[in-house]
């Protein structure tokens, strides 16, 4: 497609595997091009050297109201998974990979190791499957760009260990962006290598955020821009306890600033108001902001 890397249209392909579907996303520019829909017999958890029993092309345009959906050619229903994703990133010069798994998929980590080796993920989503998570974080080297964990491991007072060790080892990679939606804790925080997160589960107590600001003034270190930590069980973070001992500024709400790296993936760029400013010795300010159940820490660099 000389055209599209003519005129400059960023060109992603998205990978997901589901159930006993493999589904093939190829977005050019804001607009949802194609996709393939690969259904594959429920006995093939090898998806390497299996052929899919059938093979959907699906399109929709902006000046159309219902998708279209075609059965592909016998012909091409020969091609296994890693010829159609080499073929679809030579043809539409695709600078972008993102890969989502669903729990409910039937194919092994191998054989998903084995079809994507190689490919530079840019994102990885992975939903309701705590136990896969550890296996999908060894799949993919290098590390993805943006890491989404959606464990549906309920919100429970005790984590279980195998979660900790988990998280620990997500925080020690050296992703640009991950959600986490459970359980994080300090010491989660303090090894972090990650410059933006979002943290569905935070559990901090305000002591322990009053600990991560002090330890965060008195380094050096450069990695974090944006923190978001949401708590559960109706937190009340109590200011007076948050910032003791911390030389802080209050600012008024009226006070809008806008931080190019605080970017919501659901909402687009967030605008920040108020919050209190604290600054390090080598003049680098945060700006903190608290409500009564979530703590965002923004750095202005």
């Amino acid at each position: 497609m000389l055209m599209v890397r003519s005129v400059g249209f960023k060109t992603k392909l998205s990978v997901g595997f589901s159930a006993n579907c493999l589904t093939l996303k190829l977005v050019v520019g804001n607009l949802s091009l194609l996709s393939f829909l690969m259904i594959y017999d429920n006995t093939s958890n090898d998806i390497g050297p299996a052929i899919p029993a059938h093979i959907f092309m699906i399109s929709k345009f902006p000046d159309e109201e219902v998708e279209r959906r075609l059965d592909i050619d016998q012909s091409s229903k020969s091609f296994k998974a890693e010829t159609w994703i080499k073929n679809l990133k030579c043809a539409f010069h695709v600078e972008e990979i993102d890969v989502l798994f669903c729990s409910s998929s039937i194919f092994c980590m191998r054989s998903i190791s084995d079809l994507m080796r190689g490919v530079r993920i840019n994102k990885l989503r992975a939903l309701h499957d705590f136990e896969h998570f550890a296996q999908l974080l060894d799949i993919f080297y290098p590390p993805p760009n943006e890491l989404f964990l959606i464990s549906g491991l309920p919100d429970l007072e005790e984590v279980p260990a195998s979660y900790q060790a988990l998280t620990r080892k997500v925080f020690m990679q050296n992703f640009r962006f991950v959600i986490l939606d459970k359980a994080v804790f300090l010491n989660d925080l303090l090894v972090s290598r990650v410059p933006r997160m979002i943290c569905e589960s935070a559990r901090l107590s305000n002591q322990e955020l009053n600990i991560f600001i002090k330890l965060w003034l008195k380094s050096e270190c450069r990695i974090l821009e944006h923190l978001y930590l949401d708590f559960p069980f109706n937190r009340n973070l109590a200011e007076d306890v948050v910032f003791k001992g911390i030389s802080h500024v209050g600012q008024p709400v009226t006070r809008v600033k806008v931080f190019e790296h605080a970017v919501h993936p659901f909402r687009g760029i967030c605008p920040i108001q108020g919050g209190c400013d604290i600054t390090r010795r080598d003049g680098t300010t945060a700006t903190i902001v608290l409500r009564n159940d979530h703590f965002r820490m923004i750095v202005w660099i």
